[in-house]
């Protein structure tokens, strides 16, 4: 066992090299510094030590058994297939600007992959050695272990183990202090190695160990440099219109498509029927976060850790400050946890990112009351030509807490409070189902409310009005025991209603649309149809015009770690945190022998990936 661990020890050191080499070439390589530089190896140092213990502890039941040759090989074979699988990795992530998963597996070893790796045979000859090389790799690193125990009959087991526990303490203690005083050559080192998640805690540092965050933490220009981003891909052309109008959002946290009736949610359905809906329209992911990113910045969150490190902020948000809008907010649940007063709207001043502090439903109430109060005082205004952006954030439909009991009654029978523990695939949905119901219908009163008073201040005719939900929720409509969000993609999770009312010098009428739109779509239509960008969309989103009926194929939901894509007939090609690749139908059923189109894969990873230097 003695030398099996000195060949643990050697092959991590090795791999930690090979770690290393991800840096040649990297637009990250610009930003290092002493410090990033001796994070970078000490976390690749780690990080390698936490690979190669696999093998080594696999191997350790067979030399227990007196099996040394057996232990040995079975821990080479290991060892070598990991430098093999790093080696691969390390060219697809400077490929895609992610490291290796399902998909690309499926790519690789499917049967139409020759459709899209079709290299020059000299170009197949120089993989091969490399991949030789890269195993040449492993029986050196056992060569030098054997050749030092041969020598020495020692393994340094103390020494060695805690030099890989050191190395991963400070890797891990160290990214805390340097994420919060934001040290950008950490930050943007950290993600070149693979599936490596150092610890932060911002929250900690500031309330346990009472630290200040630096000066302008939060508050970053919005269109500071970053070396590994191009975002917006070419500056933007605006052509400026002679007026602009006033923009109200109302996001409904957890919304259903099948709320928004005449009989559950009458003033939003009446409004429906008076403007643009769009009933084929879905989020850019299950969870708030990903969906409000995905709203805002017309891009999914894959790009959340990297656009917040480069302190990138909206364009959208940027034009709205170029014309001088009156920017508030009024977010039920509060905007910093996800941190959307930074992400969203960090270089906006007077943000109130705290909740209203009470319940859900006490909080929604409150938040449209200021809604309404900030309407009413632009109405009284002198200045009513500046234009307002404000942004009402409902959250009732996803917490279900504080309704009053003639509230909660609309639909009986009906929970007093969402029971978790109840839930199971055989349970009948109904009485859940109707305390969401009760809900949202509480929500319409509210929505109603606003606007109520947006025709009353004379704003109808010059607002534009987004009525929106951030993602869906899903009451086991596919009977696979999946409740709430965040679970899957399906259309009962991503599957949102979608209501435009546009101002009465836009020539529309109402209509129903059944073409599908996506959260990318929304802030691109208004930037181009309002504000006279005249930029391509794909300069600075996924999106299409939301009138434009072109397929919206390989819809990218989810973030940089769970994500999925949306393909023909609402497939589900999802990829998991752990690299596996799961293919759902509609309905949530397992897939089975499903073969990737690689090139429409391939073409979808580009389009996603473009903002990437």
């Amino acid at each position: 066992m003695k030398l099996s661990f000195l060949f643990y020890a050697f092959s991590s050191l090795f791999l930690a090299c090979m770690f290393c080499t991800y840096m040649i070439g990297s637009p990250v390589l610009s930003s290092m510094d002493f410090e990033g530089w001796v994070f970078f190896v000490v976390s690749a140092i780690s990080h390698a030590s936490m690979f190669m213990l696999i093998p080594y502890l696999v191997a350790i039941p067979f030399h227990l058994m007196g099996w040394k040759k057996v232990a040995l090989g079975i821990q080479g074979t290991m060892v070598a297939l990991l430098f093999v699988l790093n080696f691969i990795n390390e060219q697809v992530y400077a490929i895609y600007k992610f490291h290796i998963n399902g998909f690309v597996f499926n790519m690789l070893t499917g049967p139409a992959a020759g459709d899209i790796f079709t290299f020059d045979a000299a170009l197949y000859f120089k993989e091969i050695g490399l991949l030789l090389l890269v195993v040449c790799l492993a029986v050196v690193a056992y060569l030098l272990s054997r050749y030092v125990y041969a020598k020495r009959g020692r393994a340094y087991a103390l020494p060695i183990i805690c030099a890989f526990v050191g190395c991963t303490l400070y890797a891990h203690l160290w990214n805390i202090y340097a994420d919060f005083y934001q040290h950008r050559s950490v930050a943007k080192c950290a993600k070149l190695l693979p599936y490596f998640f150092p610890t932060t805690s911002k929250s900690m540092m500031k309330d346990v160990f009472h630290l200040t965050p630096p000066d302008g933490y939060g508050q970053l220009d919005a269109f500071e440099e970053s070396e590994d981003i191009i975002y917006p891909l070419n500056p933007l052309k605006v052509e400026a219109p002679d007026s602009l109008p006033n923009i109200l959002v109302i996001m409904v946290d957890s919304w259903s498509r099948r709320c928004l009736t005449q009989d559950n949610m009458p003033n939003t359905y009446a409004y429906a029927h008076e403007n643009e809906w769009y009933q084929n329209h879905v989020s850019s992911s299950n969870g708030t976060r990903g969906s409000v990113f995905g709203l805002f910045f017309g891009l999914p969150s894959y790009y959340w850790n990297s656009f917040d490190k480069a302190a990138l902020r909206p364009l959208f948000v940027d034009l709205l400050k170029k014309n001088n809008y009156d920017i508030q907010t009024f977010v039920s649940a509060g905007m910093e946890d996800p941190p959307f007063a930074r992400v969203i709207f960090g270089h906006v001043k007077g943000i109130n990112p705290k909740s209203y502090g009470v319940n859900p439903y006490v909080n929604d109430t409150k938040a449209t009351e200021d809604a309404i109060n900030a309407i009413q005082k632009h109405g009284q205004q002198q200045n009513r030509k500046q234009p307002f952006f404000y942004y009402l954030f409902l959250d009732l439909a996803h917490s279900y807490l504080g309704m009053p009991d003639d509230v909660n009654s609309v639909y009986k029978p009906a929970w007093s409070f969402a029971d978790y523990s109840k839930l199971s695939n055989d349970m009948d949905p109904t009485p859940f189902f109707n305390l969401y119901r009760n809900c949202c219908h509480y929500d319409d009163v509210l929505i109603g409310k606003v606007l109520a008073t947006l025709k009353q201040q004379g704003f109808a005719d010059n607002t534009l009005v987004i009525l929106i939900g951030d993602h869906a929720q899903e009451f086991n409509e596919n009977k696979k025991n999946y409740w709430g969000h965040s679970g899957n993609y399906s259309q009962w999770q991503i599957g949102v209603p979608l209501i435009v009312h546009h101002p009465s010098t836009v020539a529309s009428k109402p209509n129903v649309y059944s073409h599908r739109t996506t959260h990318y779509d929304v802030i691109p239509t208004i930037m181009h149809d309002y504000f006279g960008v005249q930029n391509p969309l794909d300069d600075y989103s996924l999106g299409h015009l939301l009138h434009d009926t072109t397929s919206r194929d390989w819809h990218f939901v989810g973030n940089d770690l769970n994500y999925a894509f949306i393909v023909g007939g609402d497939t589900i090609l999802e990829h998991q945190g752990n690299g596996a690749m799961d293919v759902y139908d509609p309905k949530m059923n397992d897939v089975q022998g499903y073969n990737i189109d690689v090139k429409k894969f391939n073409a979808a990873m580009q389009r996603v990936n473009r903002f990437y230097k």
